[in-house]
């Protein structure tokens, strides 16, 4: 520990899969002033700890200069203790309140930074500026009408029953630094191992000279659906209005089938929802991993190798998951089986008639999923799609996005502050 720092970045929600990432970041700010990363290790009602533990930190050991990990008690503590003329903070619907506390008390210039493209913003958080992606981000922001992507109280009255928020930029006003989405793409900084593809086969039972797919269920969707058995409700519209438009008619049961149905490919393995793996709702399904009951066979990355997991598959496949989005800055096709890309069941893309959600890869329906793949249909002919892509959302795609971001924050106009 120094005995000041200009930079304080705090993530009280941490990306399990993309640890090395927020310690690139740290590093790269080191370069231009003194950081401290301050991670998250906060407790959910249910016991779940969406920061990240000491444990999971363990095999980054050489990368952990200037990182402490901290409860929001002990991350107040240290930022009166500091006083940096910069302080980041991660969107985070489970500490936007203390982030505005936070914001007023100190006179720290304030960065809100989303950890993904559609992550939710909060602008009861007071920030100084607000991180953006790009122009699509942008748009996005300025109108989408789910209040959750923007105003915790809003979000919360809409889903008791009150009135659906009219269009309008929930952010007009606050200043923005415009980055790339600096979580997505291929980065090996920081990494704490080198898996090559056969040592990475090795370590999960694969064939390193057969195809891999990469199965990346959604936790939502599946947690619902495996609750449902328990209820006997598999019946039921597992993507029921208002709160999805009534393009997607989906049982609970079809939700089941289609991962039953991943799970059984040829030398697949599967990389589980970051919320899955911080247990988070996890007491819903009797404290179950969902693979446990879907497939207690399955081949499960460690979120500790999930950027090896990432660069060795061939193509991403899943059901009701924006995922999608992020593989096609893997240069990766992603499949989504049925009707099930958000396209077709979420409105939070939608503005002036058109669903600005996409995605490189394709759609294919569950009864000819085996042909598809068989005949290698989910290759990309046009590999130019991804840069096409990458340019949609981003800032600047022909970038390092971490060494981008740290400029960026390193050299943003101070805003001063009278307390």
């Amino acid at each position: 520990m120094k005995n000041a720092y200009d930079i304080i970045l705090y993530f009280g929600w941490v990306h399990p899969s993309h640890i090395h990432k927020y310690l690139s970041l740290k590093k790269e700010l080191n370069k231009r002033a003194s950081c401290l990363l301050v991670l998250g290790n906060n407790k959910c009602g249910d016991g779940s700890n969406y920061g990240v533990s000491n444990k999971q930190l363990k095999p980054f050991d050489r990368f952990l200069d200037d990182v402490i990990v901290a409860d929001l008690n002990q991350a107040s503590q240290i930022l009166h203790e500091y006083k940096p003329k910069i302080l980041v903070f991660g969107s985070d619907q489970h500490a936007w309140r203390w982030q505005r506390q936070i914001s007023s008390q100190l006179s720290a210039t304030t960065i809100q930074l989303p950890h993904l493209i559609s992550s939710e913003i909060f602008t009861n958080a007071n920030p100084d500026y607000f991180a953006v992606f790009g122009p699509t981000h942008e748009a996005f922001l300025q109108n989408c009408v789910n209040p959750k992507v923007h105003h915790a109280r809003s979000r919360l009255r809409w889903r008791h029953g009150g009135a659906r928020p009219d269009n309008q930029d929930f952010c007009s006003g606050v200043p923005r630094i415009y980055v790339n989405p600096w979580l997505y793409g291929l980065h090996e900084d920081c990494l704490p191992i080198e898996l090559s593809r056969e040592d990475f086969c090795k370590k999960y039972k694969l064939n390193a000279n057969k195809e891999m797919p990469l199965h990346c269920p959604s936790w939502g969707s599946v947690r619902a659906a495996v609750s449902a058995v328990q209820n006997n409700k598999l019946k039921e519209l597992a993507m029921p209005p208002p709160l999805f438009n009534d393009k997607s008619r989906t049982t609970f049961e079809d939700v089941l089938n289609v991962h039953k149905e991943i799970y059984a490919l040829d030398n697949v393995i599967t990389q589980l929802h970051p919320n899955e793996y911080k247990r988070y709702k996890s007491n819903q399904i009797g404290n179950k991993w969902s693979y446990e009951i879907m497939c207690p066979t399955a081949s499960v990355v460690d979120p500790i190798d999930s950027h090896w997991a990432y660069k060795y598959c061939d193509y991403g496949i899943g059901h009701v998951s924006s995922i999608g989005l992020e593989f096609g800055f893997f240069n990766k096709p992603f499949v989504y089986i049925d009707k099930s890309s958000p396209l077709n069941w979420c409105s939070d893309w939608e503005w002036d008639g058109v669903n600005h959600y996409s995605w490189v890869g394709h759609e294919c329906p569950l009864d000819e999923m085996r042909d598809f793949l068989a005949n290698k249909n989910y290759r990309i002919e046009d590999e130019d799609l991804y840069k096409k892509h990458q340019e949609k959302f981003s800032t600047n795609p022909n970038v390092n996005s971490i060494e981008f971001l740290a400029e960026k924050i390193a050299s943003v106009e101070i805003i001063k502050k009278s307390l």
